[in-house]
Protein backbone atom coordinates (compact mmCIF):
# COMPACT_ATOMS: atom_id res chain seq x y z
CA UNK A 1 0.00 0.00 0.00
CA UNK A 2 0.54 3.61 -0.48
CA UNK A 3 3.50 5.15 1.99
CA UNK A 4 2.77 8.72 3.73
CA UNK A 5 4.48 11.07 4.41
CA UNK A 6 3.19 13.58 7.54
CA UNK A 7 4.94 17.01 8.51
CA UNK A 8 8.11 15.53 6.71
CA UNK A 9 8.30 12.07 8.16
CA UNK A 10 7.59 8.69 6.09
CA UNK A 11 5.56 6.38 7.80
CA UNK A 12 6.66 2.93 8.46
CA UNK A 13 3.48 1.05 6.06
CA UNK A 14 1.11 1.92 3.93
CA UNK A 15 -2.29 2.62 5.42
CA UNK A 16 -3.57 -0.73 4.93
CA UNK A 17 -0.78 -2.43 6.24
CA UNK A 18 -1.12 -0.77 9.52
CA UNK A 19 -4.26 -1.06 9.91
CA UNK A 20 -3.81 -4.99 10.29
CA UNK A 21 -1.23 -3.73 13.01
CA UNK A 22 -1.52 -6.74 15.09
CA UNK A 23 -1.26 -4.31 18.54
CA UNK A 24 2.41 -3.23 17.45
CA UNK A 25 2.56 -0.02 19.23
CA UNK A 26 4.76 1.63 16.47
CA UNK A 27 1.91 0.52 13.51
CA UNK A 28 -0.92 1.82 15.95
CA UNK A 29 1.07 5.24 16.39
CA UNK A 30 1.40 4.98 12.70
CA UNK A 31 -2.40 4.35 11.65
CA UNK A 32 -3.52 7.29 14.38
CA UNK A 33 -1.42 9.55 12.91
CA UNK A 34 -2.88 9.05 9.31
CA UNK A 35 -6.59 8.60 11.10
CA UNK A 36 -5.75 12.26 12.58
CA UNK A 37 -4.17 13.60 9.35
CA UNK A 38 -7.47 12.24 7.79
CA UNK A 39 -9.59 14.37 9.92
CA UNK A 40 -7.77 17.63 9.93
CA UNK A 41 -7.67 17.89 6.59
CA UNK A 42 -11.93 16.60 6.82
CA UNK A 43 -11.80 19.85 8.63
CA UNK A 44 -10.06 22.01 6.23
CA UNK A 45 -12.61 20.75 3.90
CA UNK A 46 -15.66 21.90 6.34
CA UNK A 47 -14.08 25.02 6.82
CA UNK A 48 -13.66 25.70 2.53
CA UNK A 49 -17.32 25.03 2.22
CA UNK A 50 -18.53 26.71 5.10
CA UNK A 51 -16.45 29.80 3.78
CA UNK A 52 -18.29 29.49 -0.36
CA UNK A 53 -22.13 30.52 -0.45
CA UNK A 54 -24.71 28.90 -2.78
CA UNK A 55 -26.64 30.63 -5.07
CA UNK A 56 -29.01 31.96 -2.21
CA UNK A 57 -26.02 33.12 -0.31
CA UNK A 58 -26.33 30.56 2.24
CA UNK A 59 -22.68 28.40 3.18
CA UNK A 60 -22.40 25.65 1.40
CA UNK A 61 -21.65 23.29 4.25
CA UNK A 62 -25.24 24.91 5.56
CA UNK A 63 -26.53 23.05 1.90
CA UNK A 64 -24.93 20.22 2.09
CA UNK A 65 -24.76 16.76 3.87
CA UNK A 66 -21.46 15.86 4.39
CA UNK A 67 -20.20 12.24 5.72
CA UNK A 68 -16.82 11.43 7.33
CA UNK A 69 -16.56 7.59 8.18
CA UNK A 70 -14.77 4.54 8.05
CA UNK A 71 -15.07 1.34 6.71
CA UNK A 72 -14.29 -0.33 9.38
CA UNK A 73 -14.69 -0.29 13.87
CA UNK A 74 -11.76 -1.95 13.86
CA UNK A 75 -9.51 -2.73 10.90
CA UNK A 76 -6.93 -4.83 12.94
CA UNK A 77 -10.38 -7.57 13.41
CA UNK A 78 -12.05 -6.30 9.84
CA UNK A 79 -14.73 -5.57 12.61
CA UNK A 80 -17.75 -3.45 11.45
CA UNK A 81 -18.68 -3.24 15.16
CA UNK A 82 -18.92 0.38 16.84
CA UNK A 83 -18.27 2.37 13.43
CA UNK A 84 -17.13 6.31 13.81
CA UNK A 85 -19.52 8.54 11.56
CA UNK A 86 -18.90 12.37 11.36
CA UNK A 87 -21.86 14.01 9.85
CA UNK A 88 -21.72 17.81 9.11
CA UNK A 89 -24.01 20.21 7.52
CA UNK A 90 -27.61 19.84 6.64
CA UNK A 91 -30.15 20.01 9.43
CA UNK A 92 -28.33 17.81 11.44
CA UNK A 93 -27.92 18.52 15.56
CA UNK A 94 -24.29 19.28 15.55
CA UNK A 95 -21.73 19.11 18.65
CA UNK A 96 -23.22 16.00 20.01
CA UNK A 97 -21.91 12.30 20.45
CA UNK A 98 -24.13 9.27 20.20
CA UNK A 99 -23.14 5.83 20.79
CA UNK A 100 -26.06 3.35 19.14
CA UNK A 101 -26.96 0.54 21.20
CA UNK A 102 -26.84 -2.45 19.13
CA UNK A 103 -27.33 -5.32 21.67
CA UNK A 104 -30.20 -7.52 21.15
CA UNK A 105 -32.18 -5.81 24.15
CA UNK A 106 -32.44 -2.91 22.18
CA UNK A 107 -36.21 -2.26 20.52
CA UNK A 108 -34.86 -0.80 17.46
CA UNK A 109 -31.13 -1.62 16.18
CA UNK A 110 -30.33 1.49 14.01
CA UNK A 111 -28.76 0.56 10.74
CA UNK A 112 -26.39 2.59 9.34
CA UNK A 113 -29.11 2.47 6.04
CA UNK A 114 -31.48 4.23 8.27
CA UNK A 115 -28.88 7.36 8.53
CA UNK A 116 -28.57 7.53 4.84
CA UNK A 117 -32.30 7.08 4.48
CA UNK A 118 -32.57 10.13 7.05
CA UNK A 119 -30.31 11.97 4.11
CA UNK A 120 -32.38 11.26 1.03
CA UNK A 121 -35.36 12.39 2.96
CA UNK A 122 -33.52 15.37 3.52
CA UNK A 123 -32.54 15.65 0.14
CA UNK A 124 -36.66 15.41 -1.06
CA UNK A 125 -35.71 11.21 -1.86
CA UNK A 126 -38.80 9.24 -0.67
CA UNK A 127 -37.67 5.63 -0.40
CA UNK A 128 -39.37 3.15 1.73
CA UNK A 129 -35.71 0.72 2.01
CA UNK A 130 -32.13 1.38 1.85
CA UNK A 131 -30.72 -1.56 1.93
CA UNK A 132 -31.69 -3.65 4.76
CA UNK A 133 -32.73 -0.32 6.22
CA UNK A 134 -36.36 0.76 6.61
CA UNK A 135 -36.03 3.39 9.40
CA UNK A 136 -34.43 6.63 9.71
CA UNK A 137 -32.18 8.71 12.02
CA UNK A 138 -34.57 11.72 12.08
CA UNK A 139 -34.14 12.57 16.01
CA UNK A 140 -30.86 13.83 15.09
CA UNK A 141 -32.33 16.68 12.87
CA UNK A 142 -32.67 20.13 14.25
Amino acid sequence: GQVFTIDGEKLIAGYHGLSHHGHDPNKIADFNRIGREHVTRFGLFLDQLHEKKDAQGQSLLDSAIVLYSSGMGDANTHNNSNLPVLVAGGSFKHGQHHAIDRTEEASHTPLLGDLFMTFMQQMGIERERFANASGNMNEFLL
